[in-house]
Formats: C-alpha cells, structure tokens, sequence
C-alpha cells in the first residue's frame, strides 16, 4: 500500500510554543497508509477498510480520531473501531493505531472510496490531520447461478428421459422378439397338429391343441386363465372351443377326424392363423 506524508494542517497561529501533553508529530515522525481494501467486490458485501497511523513512541502517546466518514454512493458506512499497539524494531518502541471501517456495498459501478482523515488534537487551538489518497473500488452484481442450475437440472432430465425412453424402446423390441419367438413356436406347434388330425388319439389331439390355444391367450390377450374369463362372460367367441376342451378333459370319448379338423379350423380363425400358414 502507498503510504502518504503527513499533512500539518494548523488551525490557529503558532506564534507562541504551545505546551501540550501529547508528542509533537514533528518530533516522533508519524505514518498514514490504507493497509486494507478490497480491489473488487460483490453488491451486498460487507468488507473492511483498515488505515494505520503509526510513530515512535519514545513513551509518550498520541490522540487520534477519525475526521471523516466513507459514506459515498453505492457505499454505506456501517461502523468505525480503532485498535492500538506497541512493538520494538531496531531498538525503537513504535506505537500503530488502526481504524477499521465497516462498509457496505449498496450498488454496483465504479466508485472511489474518499481520502480518509485522521485527527491529532495537539490542543484546543491546534490540530494535526492525516490523510490517505483517494482509493478506487468496483462493485459489481454477484454471479448468479441460478441458470446454470436450471440447465443443469434440464440437462439431466433431458438424459434421463432420454435414457428411459431408450430404454423402453429396448424393452418393448425385447419384449416383441419374444413373443415372435413364441408366436412361431405355437404356430409351428399348431401347423403341427393339423397334421396329426386324422392319425392323434381325439383326447390327447384335443389337449394338445388346448396346451397352444392357451399358451397364444397368454401373449396375445395377456390372459394367464382364459378358462375363467370366459366363464365370466368375457370373450364369447371363444366359449365353443373352450367347452370342446373341457369336454375332452372331463368326457373324453373318441371323436372322427373330421370334428377334429373343423375344431382346428375354428382355433386357426380365433388366432389369426392362416390355414395356408
């Protein structure tokens, strides 16, 4: 920090030697400096301002007081404190007073914090002022991250519905290799019996084909007992084939082919398949 000369301001004539208990500021030679203030800082801030007036000692001591305030536009003065003490270099006794001053930041810009005056009443006649150099300081708006957090949070949403969305995606092609996986097992399955029609014992043809009309209800109608809603009165077009099934698990009792392959005919139609398939 630049430290400035002591200004001697006189405030009556000195045409007689003045007695006065405190050390006259020629004879100690005393210091003014800033020691402390903030280059930039943030609307809304509170910082200090430091000034340190120091001198030989040589055991006397030195009023000080403070002279101004540092009350500007887009600076509040809050409050003023002076702290004291004493150290010993090069074998001499040095005394250090510091005034702390406690400003607030009220508005942004580019302002120039006062020259600072500190008072040394010598008598009731007679005063000596120190005085720092005008100091500038920028206040500016404090960063705000509240936009970066929305986009931030957007960002995230945005990847986790897109991983969600892919992973949907890859679920239902999963989900759709699957049932046309099984699709083809029953319909080979089903093709199969057809086959079989004239030379497959009735009962066991019968269940046969119960085993792939149900296996076809569960991944097609999501059905896990086709039985029951059906008895329930959902699904009416189904009822016919369901009561030859439960007649042949209950009844039994050998039936000609042909009753066997008009009962495929109606299983074919109920699930879409194709008798050419």
């Amino acid at each position: 920090m630049k430290q400035d000369s002591l200004i001697l301001d006189t405030l009556a004539e000195d045409s007689n030697e003045v007695s006065s208990p405190f050390i006259s500021v020629d004879e100690i030679g005393a210091h003014v400096a800033l020691i402390k203030v903030p280059e930039k800082v943030n609307v809304g801030d509170t910082f200090d301002l430091v000034i340190a007036v120091s001198w030989q000692s040589q055991g006397g001591s030195l009023l000080l007081l403070p002279g101004n305030s540092v009350n500007v536009k887009g600076l509040d003065q809050i409050s003023v404190r002076q702290e004291s003490g004493r150290s010993i270099k090069a074998g001499k006794e040095l005394s250090e007073n510091h005034f702390i001053y406690r400003i607030v930041a009220t508005d942004t810009g580019h302002f120039t914090i006062p020259a600072m005056k500190i008072l040394a009443p010598i008598s009731q006649e007679r005063s000596f002022e120190f005085k720092t150099e005008p100091t500038p300081i920028i206040v500016e708006s404090p960063y705000n991250f509240f936009p970066l957090l929305i986009a931030f949070v957007a960002l995230c949403v945005f990847m986790a519905a897109a991983f969600w969305r892919n992973r949907r995606r890859q679920l239902a092609q999963r989900k759709k290799e699957e049932e046309s996986s099984v699709t083809k097992e029953q319909k080979e399955a089903f093709l199969l019996l057809k086959q079989r029609v004239h030379a497959a014992d009735s009962r066991e043809w019968l269940l046969a084909l119960e085993k792939v009309c149900l296996s076809w209800a569960k991944v097609h109608l999501g059905e896990e007992s086709l039985e029951a809603r059906i008895q329930k009165g959902d699904y009416p077009e189904w009822k016919p084939l369901m009561d030859e099934f439960v007649h042949a698990r209950y009844g039994g009792g050998s039936r000609d082919s042909f009753m066997n392959l008009e009962t495929w005919k109606l299983a074919a139609k109920l699930m879409d398949i194709k008798e050419e398939d």
